[in-house]
């Protein structure tokens, strides 16, 4: 500021712009530089963050490992679905003689 006042009261108004125009460019890198150094820290910061790898576990004494376990079969084991013990059925727009031969057709598949 003072060398723009300086610049101003000998060398005239022309000059005293130019002045005023480098320094406010010089202000404006400055700012664009410091914000390229911080992204650049804050990028720097979680690289290392994301690449710190855990410190693998440390054996402090060795476990037996288990024996494998088998269980026994029930004893009389059986189906694990039992086939119906009961039908309903529903026959809309059907005759009564196809009705009689489905149903002779389910007694004798039971059978």
């Amino acid at each position: 500021m003072l060398l723009v006042l300086l610049a101003v009261a000998l060398l005239g108004p022309a000059v005293a712009a130019a002045l005023t125009a480098l320094v406010h460019a010089l202000i404006i890198a400055a700012a664009v530089l410091l914000g390229l150094a911080a992204g650049g820290l804050v990028a720097y910061g979680a690289y290392r963050l994301r690449q710190r790898r855990p410190e693998p576990p440390r054996v402090v004494h060795r476990i037996t490992p288990a024996v494998p376990w088998r269980s026994e079969p029930l004893p009389g084991t059986r189906a694990a679905i039992a086939p119906a013990q009961e039908v309903h059925l529903h026959f809309h727009g059907v005759d009564a003689e196809d009705i009689a031969a489905a149903i002779r057709h389910q007694q004798d598949d039971r059978l």
